[in-house]
């Protein structure tokens, strides 16, 4: 009875907080790393109680802790180390240029200064008010916020050192009017320079000394993260494949179940794409950072780029969902027809006995080679040191257990375990090869030659016997379930080979102690480089989303020629043409966002410079409002509304929150510190599990520190100094409320000016992203297209090419693309989700077919994934096989190249029309008439015609033959998508039409779809009809 007992127990649900817990996400890591980004903010506001602290910067000590904040001091190193950088050379840049502004203003002045007072700085200020020196001020105001806006619409990585910037000048153009000569000001301007750079400072030192996490540790994590969701992945599909079986048995339509299912493995499979995402660009920090570690910068790429080739059938095999998605249409236009009912009565039968023949058979044997399969990555995760081996009971080290160990079977994590792994693949293999021959050869059965053709295109159905549909069906599932075999055989190879990957790192000492990492002087120049450069794909807090990947497209759709202007051919063309760069960059999507920027910070800014309001200004804090104005205006509507909505709530609380902390502590200042910590330790972790809310969470949490920070600096140098630099000083009471109001302003004007005098709206940035992907697959399309034909001609001959031969350029290049439409993918979904807050007039934006639109790209991107991957197999030599079988399948695979290499089994018109539908979304251009899906890869029809025998289904187990059977799916299902993509793009943008429409007014019959022949002829029979009636 103890064993129900025991699986009660297991079964027990955790309580109420262990899932709470769970459904956060929440580890003891990230609680740390949000107790540490916390940090900076509260020592800043801490070092503020010691006088000597407070005598240097006065009133400037909350700002300290709002820059210490903004640094973001919970990046992974060499992120952190190049903001940082960036940071500092922009403030110092700041300095410089308010300096000069300065001077300007002081060289306006129409009228000598009339008095002094102590200012915030600490320096004497002129309190004459001079209308010359304020437009002065005010003109240069506008062209540093129009400057940093600009670089940070183009340079979205540049988001937090332009923030900084922002605050820099504005601080220093609202006050320097009143600084009657260049010695105050230069005081001042040494006053806040240090502040800022003392905010960076204690940043520094937190990110780097405490609880220091580098970017090689962020990349660990994260792969580590991706074989557990690998590992989901294979779960959900194995669930989703055991609901298919049983949902055929007479079933048309999907059950709840399968449904259930299905969006199971539809979640992880864009979970994994995303993390991937990510790994992929912090890959990029990890591979410039000097460490003390163990891997390699190439090591980390290559243990990447075999996760990615894991994932890859793993992808190819969610791909099942469409296609039954297929089958079911078909399906469905077959019922359409009344006399096939008794037909397809009698076929539903029989394809669920043939399809539990074929699947159901071997459940048991794919239950052990999935839990292989999760085994075989539990040991990657151990020998790279990705997670912790599992603790092994004490043991007796005698010479009894020396033996008893030798006879058990190797687990993960231990030296033989790549053999177990290998002798499960070739056990499985050969188990399913088996079952697949006997099911094939009972039926006599071979690849046709033009079944995927039949089956994606709807042509009529003639009536046929039930034995001929029987073959018909029993042909569809052998192409399915080769392709599966495929699909499934394949990630236990990928697995295998990053196991024994993993393996030979720990035999040659890489895994075995740590040593000082070197990335070499060109990684550590293009850490700092890549925060200048176009194609940085580096994810920022650039707005309310992650939307701060700046994607290079490449020169094609970037770098338009002009047709206006040849090349420059002589000196002088040549010399004048780097001018035509400044009206190109002030007409550009950048510039028009920067100019609303500085029109709307200048909104409120205006107050500042004018004689009747500039005390009023000063005095109730719109300083801060024009701040909020600068740094919250989104380059899309969409982002703007939520945003708006967002912030306005996120201020609100945080308004309420610092009168709880600060009343709840009665004032005492060591226990505001604490709470106020673990305040915003809570605003940090919510940073940390939702970056898509950063802009939120970074303007919300600094509303408490100007509040608490306040408070805390006028107890501290008192209500005197605290009001000499023209701000009334306020209860905390009265401050909230007060705070809430300048940043709700400047929340207003923003969001104003987001929409007037037009709005650049999220539906046009995700039909332009729209065209850029279909341009990138394009690229995409074409490398796999020369992928494809250069593996078929050389074979495996490929592999003993050197590494700077044109085929391995061919292959970086190929790699390159592939991450730039998974970022790409991400980017339309955030755009897609974030067009439904925007408002609108007029029609309805069709979302939903942009939402289809997306879903095909993946679905193409993902099955031409798939042709590339399965095409590796005409390069591999065969391998565990007798030379009897090795010669016959040489032979083969002999003959089928040489078939490949006579023949042109490839198509480039796919490129073509992938680039006509770019350019008709990107442009809002109709299509060209008469617009055609081309097939592909067209390798079975042409072999089927030439040579049938190659087609024959005993080579049926080399792996060249299921790559083909793969290659002809997903081929076939391309063809599929690219129409679907075409029908609703031509729905969106419209199409050419060229034939001549007579329109009758007169006829409420008439309709622009008749064509002038057809009113002739319709009118030739009336008259005919009328002459006939005169003639009677």
């Amino acid at each position: 009875m103890a064993e129900p007992k025991d699986e009660k127990e297991k079964k027990k649900k955790p309580n109420i907080l262990k899932r709470l817990w769970d459904k956060a996400g929440l580890s003891p890591f990230s609680i740390l790393l949000a107790v540490k980004g916390a940090l900076p903010t509260t020592i800043a506001l801490a070092a503020y109680e010691g006088e000597s602290y407070a005598d240097i910067y006065t009133t400037l000590g909350y700002l300290v802790a709002i820059i210490a904040h903004l640094t973001l001091a919970i990046q992974p190193r060499a992120k952190f180390i190049q903001s940082m950088l960036i940071s500092v050379l922009f403030v110092c840049a700041g300095g410089a240029m308010a300096l000069l502004q300065i001077q300007c203003v002081i060289a306006a002045r129409s009228t000598p200064p009339g008095g002094t007072a102590m200012g915030s700085s600490g320096s004497s200020q002129a309190l004459a008010y001079d209308a010359s020196a304020n437009t002065v001020a005010g003109l240069f105001l506008f062209f540093w916020v129009f400057v940093a806006n600009y670089v940070k619409a183009i340079r979205p990585q540049m988001f937090l050192p332009m923030i900084q910037f922002i605050i820099f000048v504005i601080i220093a153009s609202v006050y320097g009017p009143s600084f009657p000569n260049m010695a105050a000001a230069m005081s001042f301007v040494r006053r806040l320079l240090i502040t800022f750079l003392t905010g960076h400072a204690i940043a520094t030192v937190v990110s780097l000394f405490i609880l220091p996490v580098t970017s090689r540790a962020s990349v660990t994590k994260e792969m580590a993260g991706l074989t557990k969701l690998l590992k989901a992945e294979i779960a959900a599909h194995g669930a989703y494949m055991t609901t298919i079986s049983e949902s055929q048995r007479g079933n048309s339509d999907a059950t709840e179940e399968e449904k259930a299912a299905a969006e199971k493995v539809q979640k992880t499979v864009i979970a994994t794409g995303e993390l991937l995402s990510k790994t992929k660009l912090d890959l990029g920090f990890a591979r410039k950072e000097i460490a003390y570690g163990k891997l390699s910068p190439d090591h980390f790429s290559e243990i990447f780029g075999m996760l990615r080739q894991i994932n890859q059938p793993i992808m190819g095999m969610s791909t099942f969902l469409e296609i039954m998605r297929t089958l079911r249409e078909r399906r469905a236009h077959f019922d359409e027809q009344p006399d096939m009912q008794e037909t397809l009565q009698a076929l539903r039968k029989l394809e669920s006995e043939e399809w539990d023949h074929v699947v159901s058979m071997s459940r048991d044997a794919y239950k052990q080679y999935q839990k292989a399969l999760f085994l075989g990555l539990d040991h990657i995760a151990y020998q790279l040191e990705l997670e912790k081996r599992p603790k092994q009971k004490a043991k007796d080290k005698g010479q009894d257990d020396v033996e008893e160990k030798a006879g058990t079977t190797p687990q993960p994590g231990d030296a033989g375990f790549a053999k177990v792994l290998e002798a499960e693949l070739k056990r499985y293999r050969q188990e399913r090869n088996d079952v697949i021959q006997d099911w094939a050869e009972h039926r006599n059965l071979a690849l046709p030659k033009h079944f995927w053709r039949t089956q994606t295109e709807r042509n009529p159905l003639q009536r046929e016997e039930t034995v001929v549909m029987r073959r018909k069906l029993n042909q569809h599932q052998l192409y399915l379930v080769l392709y599966m075999n495929f699909l499934n055989h394949s990630v236990g190879q990928s697995i295998l080979q990053l196991a024994k990957y993993a393996d030979g790192l720990l035999e040659d000492g890489t895994m075995k102690k740590k040593r000082l990492i070197n990335p070499g002087w060109r990684r550590l120049r293009k850490l700092f480089e890549d925060a200048f450069k176009k194609g940085n794909n580096d994810e920022t807090l650039s707005s309310d989303v992650n939307s701060g990947t700046n994607i290079y497209l490449g020169d094609a759709l970037n770098g338009h020629k002009d047709p206006e202007h040849l090349p420059p051919s002589n000196w002088y063309e040549k010399s004048t043409d780097h001018l035509r760069v400044i009206p190109k960059a002030l007409s550009s999507e950048a510039a028009q966002f920067a100019f609303r920027a500085a029109v709307a910070a200048m909104s409120l800014g205006v107050i500042a410079f004018l004689r009747q309001t500039r005390t009023f200004f000063l005095t109730q804090r719109g300083l801060w409002a024009m701040i909020m104005t600068a740094i919250s205006m989104d380059l899309h509507a969409g982002q703007g509304v939520f945003g708006f909505v967002a912030r306005i709530g996120g201020t609100a609380f945080a308004m309420v929150m610092s009168m709880v902390i600060w009343y709840m502590c009665n004032r005492n200042h060591a226990a505001i510190l604490v709470v106020f910590w673990i305040y915003m330790s809570c605003w940090m972790l919510f940073l940390i599990k939702k970056p898509q809310y950063a802009a939120v969470s970074m303007i919300s949490s600094i509303t408490v520190v100007l509040i608490i920070g306040y408070e805390l600096q006028v107890d501290v140098i008192g209500q005197e100094v605290a009001t000499s630099n023209g701000q009334e000083f306020y209860p905390i009471y009265l401050l909230g409320p007060y705070r809430l109001v300048s940043v709700v302003a400047g929340l207003v004007v923003a969001f104003f000016w987001t929409y007037f005098p037009f709005p650049t709206t999220s539906h046009g940035a995700l039909r332009e992203d729209l065209g850029s992907t279909l341009y990138l697959l394009a690229n995409f399309y074409s490398c796999v297209h020369t992928t494809l034909d250069v593996r078929l001609h050389l074979g495996p001959a490929i592999n003993d090419l050197p590494s700077d031969h044109p085929t391995q350029k061919l292959d970086r290049a190929r790699t390159k693309v592939f991450g730039k439409i998974f970022l790409m993918l991400t980017k339309l979904r955030t755009h897609a989700n974030f067009s439904k807050f925007e408002p609108r007039t007029g029609g309805r934006f069709p979302r939903e077919t942009y939402e289809e639109i997306i879903t095909s790209i993946r679905n193409v991107f993902t099955y031409l994934g798939l042709i590339v991957y399965s095409s590796s197999a005409f390069t591999q030599a065969p391998e565990g096989q007798s030379e009897e079988e090795i010669e016959e399948e040489t032979q083969w695979l002999k003959d089928f190249r040489e078939f490949a290499a006579d023949t042109k089994v490839t198509s480039h018109e796919l490129t073509t029309n992938l680039c006509l539908l770019s350019a008709a979304v990107r442009n809002s251009q109709p299509l060209p008439p008469y617009l055609k899906t081309p097939r592909p890869f067209s390798v079975g029809e042409k072999m089927g015609e030439v040579d049938p025998s190659l087609l024959g289904v005993q080579h049926f187990a080399h792996p060249c033959y299921a790559a083909f059977a793969v290659g002809e799916v997903a081929s076939a299902f391309v063809t599929a998508e690219m129409g679907k993509i075409t029908r609703l793009v031509k729905d969106l943008v419209g199409e050419v039409d060229f034939s001549f429409h007579v329109v009758s007014t007169a006829d409420d019959d008439s309709s622009s779809n008749s064509t002038l022949w057809e009113k002739e002829k319709a009118t030739s029979g009336t008259n005919g009809s009328s002459e006939k009636k005169k003639g009677d």
